[in-house]
């Protein structure tokens, strides 16, 4: 009977002109009665023919909700099973860090050279999260090392650049002598009078550590000195002697032994005077220590007995003999003489110097040297009109000795 009511109901729809067509929604079936899916055309069931919660799980085939089918913020968490959402459900930068459980990321979570400096936080890095070798020079901050980052013995000679340790890096008695390089303390390192006598190894000093003339007698040993320490001819084994004849003692012609001065001052002279030729004759040996070959200087100590102006022309006469010669005459003597100026000054002394001497070539070792000092007045030259004092006849010869 249903079936008929379709077949009619239907004929209806097609058949009648639309002014008396029948609408699906007045069709309503028996009490007792049901529409079949056979008998449904398709697309028949729309929206409003479904009562609310009519469509179940088992109304609804396999993979039948597609993404359209969903509402807004229709798929809650009770929706979703457990491990129904993988990486190709993700949209991009859709996980934010509430998303995340804390304690839920791990090391194979995260992509290589994924953590920045922005991902980590201040003071979260400790030495527990640091592989080994993995902070270089680059991942230290200036200055950021101090000493208590350094280990004990940590710093060898490898780690301290060039020039880096100046003076007030190293501590009081830092540095022994295992700490400085050989050749290493030059003057410039070593303060004024910082070298003592314990600073200098026995031998250290040589002649080229001592500056000219710092040796003196003071500074060596009594009885050190040999004669390899001695440099050739340092030691002189000649030099000048001296030795005088007594003026009182000679043999004297028209001259006189006297005095100059009072008292304590009163000194022997021989007076020559200026009216007669007067001479004073002496005999000495050559002395012992003579050096052959060398003249014999005599020098005449004298004075004037006035103010007058005046030159004295004073002689010396020699013969040296050997034993066995004859003592001559006058005419066996060599005569030197010797002009000089009276100083003007009573009793002022005036030396003849170098300028009187025995020839080398007449004296020979042990001879007896005759000397005679004499005064003509008429001699040429002789303008001085007064006596002429003799004080010392000094005899200067070249002598063997060590000087």
């Amino acid at each position: 009977m249903k079936t008929i009511r379709i077949i009619l109901l239907t004929f209806a729809m097609f058949v009648l002109s639309p002014a008396y067509a029948v609408d699906m929604d007045d069709f309503v079936p028996a009490d007792g009665e049901s529409v079949s899916t056979s008998s449904l055309a398709d697309a028949a069931v729309t929206t409003p023919k479904i009562a609310d919660g009519a469509v179940t799980t088992a109304k609804i085939t396999d993979e039948a909700v597609t993404a359209a089918k969903l509402g807004t913020d229709s798929v809650t968490n009770e929706k979703i099973a457990a491990g129904a959402i993988t990486t190709a459900e993700l949209a991009a930068d859709a996980v934010i860090g509430s998303r995340i459980a804390n304690g839920t990321i791990q090391a194979v979570d995260i992509a290589a050279s994924t953590i920045t400096a922005n991902e980590i936080a201040s003071d979260t890095i400790t030495s527990s999260q640091l592989g080994s070798n993995s902070v270089g020079s680059s991942e230290i901050t200036a200055d950021a090392v101090t000493a208590s980052e350094i280990a004990t013995d940590a710093v060898g000679s490898a780690e301290i650049v060039a020039d880096a340790v100046g003076a007030s890096e190293i501590a009081a008695d830092a540095v022994g002598s295992s700490e400085i390089a050989a050749d290493a303390v030059t003057a410039s390192e070593i303060a004024a009078d910082a070298v003592a006598a314990s600073e200098i190894a026995a031998g250290a000093v040589a002649n080229s550590e001592l500056a000219a003339n710092a040796v003196t007698t003071d500074k060596i040993l009594d009885g050190t000195i040999t004669a390899a320490d001695l440099a050739a001819g340092v030691v002189s084994t000649t030099g000048t002697k001296y030795t005088q004849v007594d003026i009182g003692s000679g043999v004297r012609t028209s001259l006189t032994i006297g005095t100059v001065g009072t008292g304590y001052g009163a000194a022997p002279v021989l007076r020559y005077d200026n009216s007669n030729t007067s001479y004073s004759r002496w005999t000495l040996p050559v002395p012992d220590d003579y050096i052959a070959g060398t003249d014999i200087v005599v020098e005449l100590m004298w004075s004037p007995s006035n103010t007058s102006a005046g030159n004295v022309v004073w002689e010396v006469d020699y013969a040296s003999l050997a034993a066995g010669e004859v003592v001559p005459g006058s005419a066996g003597f060599t005569a030197k003489t010797y002009t000089q100026a009276a100083s003007g000054t009573t009793l002022a002394l005036a030396s003849t110097g170098n300028n009187i001497t025995i020839n080398a070539a007449d004296i020979a070792a042990d001879e007896v040297i005759n000397l005679v000092v004499l005064r003509d007045p008429d001699a040429s030259g002789d303008t001085y009109s007064n006596d002429a004092n003799i004080h010392l006849v000094k005899i200067k010869y070249q002598a063997k000795k060590v000087s």
